[in-house]
């Protein structure tokens, strides 16, 4: 899998390798009046555009309950970064992430494999 920040990296991979899996990475940055930058619309906007694979986010406390479920309804898998929480990697879990960054393998595995 190729991942990047950058959409016209995944869209110049998607046409030289149509095969070869991808991912967006965003992070999104919380406003002011509590919204998100980019939104979950743009964000999907940007990955249709560039027909990528995956959508890959910064674990955020305050992300959209439903944001993992509407990233998959379009299409797309679902990963989030770094998570080395055991709690927020289960609500992840539950809030339907295909995979799970992070920089504690051994607790988060064991986290998750308690929860199911």
């Amino acid at each position: 899998m190729v991942i990047s920040f950058e959409p016209s990296v995944i869209r110049a991979i998607e046409q030289a390798q149509p095969g070869l899996e991808t991912a967006l990475l965003v992070s999104p940055k919380r406003q002011w009046d509590g919204s998100f930058k980019p939104s979950l619309n743009d964000i999907l906007t940007w990955a249709q555009a560039i027909q990528c694979d995956s959508i890959s986010v910064k674990a955020d406390p305050l992300m959209a309950l439903d944001f993992g479920e509407r990233v998959k309804k379009t299409g797309f898998s679902f990963h989030v970064w770094t998570v080395d929480e055991p709690a927020w990697a289960q609500e992840m879990a539950r809030r339907g992430a295909d995979s799970i960054t992070t920089n504690k393998p051994d607790i988060i595995r064991q986290a998750l494999e308690d929860k199911s």
